[in-house]
């Protein structure tokens, strides 16, 4: 008997800066320390179940036991709230009762990618994202499942590392990095770490797993999630992770990312918005 497909998360993506999103610091301010535990458990909830959760009454009281000390009107207090404010779509909410939303639905779809089977995402109910019939699936994408770190950018990030190691036997060569993993001079005509990314048209090209002897944090898969789930073409994808210095930890391409997520689909080219601002950055 073939083993069911999990649908749920066993973790998400969270933000560091997630109180000072408008949204849920209106919740905070109105509620203080309750409403912001209220909508940590309601995402718990949500990932939990996969991509979306049935505001459902029997919901509701399994909820009350994981929040002592709230009732049950706080609690609706909160979740209409958050409704209303746009965390939580209106139409799904109001029928048939159900708490999603598009940037939960991107996010749920980029960690599924890792698994095994290929997901038929024409039978998930409540989509509010364009999908294509079948994800790719593990085998075929070298994305990983881990959270999404974003942190806002103290300085503009000038200095560009290059990776330790690049994968063993790949007959690929990067300008400016060495098979080994250490700096080659620079290209003719070009300083060093300049406009290295121009050249890479490819994601193939880029080390799947790569590691770092600067010792500053970087998260490359993390990065490589939240690109695929906006749909950035793979030459775009692979200019900014050189600009960001593989995902770099605290880098301003976090900050551009969680803009695009903020604008609700306004932003209709992701990958050219976040490249003009790193290249406008860098000069």
């Amino acid at each position: 008997m073939a083993r069911p497909v999990k649908k749920g998360l066993d973790y998400f993506p969270l933000y560091v800066d997630i109180f000072d999103n408008e949204k849920v610091a209106a919740i905070s301010g109105e509620f203080q320390l309750k409403g912001e535990i209220i909508v940590i458990k309601l995402l718990c909830a949500v990932y939990r179940n996969g991509y979306y959760y049935e505001w459902s009454e029997m919901n509701r009281m399994y909820l009350l036991r994981q929040l002592p000390g709230v009732s049950s009107g706080l609690l609706e207090q909160v979740v209409q709230r958050l409704v209303k404010w746009g965390f939580f779509d209106r139409s799904l909410f109001d029928s048939p009762g159900v708490l999603t939303s598009r940037r939960i639905q991107e996010h749920y779809f980029a960690a599924t990618l890792r698994r095994k089977s290929a997901i038929d995402r024409t039978q998930y109910p409540y989509l509010l994202i364009p999908t294509p019939e079948k994800d790719v699936s593990a085998c075929k994408n070298p994305v990983q499942t881990e959270l999404m770190f974003a942190e806002t950018p103290q300085r503009k990030e000038k200095e560009r590392k290059t990776p330790h190691s690049l994968p063993a036997g790949s007959g690929e060569h990067i300008p400016g990095f060495s098979p080994g993993g250490g700096a080659t001079a620079p290209p003719s005509g070009r300083k060093e770490g300049e406009r290295v990314a121009d050249t890479l048209g490819d994601m193939s090209i880029l080390p799947r797993d790569p590691t770092f002897a600067d010792g500053r944090r970087r998260n490359y898969a993390g990065l490589l999630q939240a690109m695929a789930a906006k749909r950035i073409p793979a030459g775009q994808q692979s200019q900014i992770v050189m600009l960001s210095d593989y995902g770099l930890i605290g880098h301003p391409v976090w900050e551009l990312l969680r803009q695009i997520d903020d604008s609700g689909g306004k932003i209709k080219q992701p990958g050219t918005f976040i490249l003009a601002r790193l290249k406008r950055m860098d000069n």
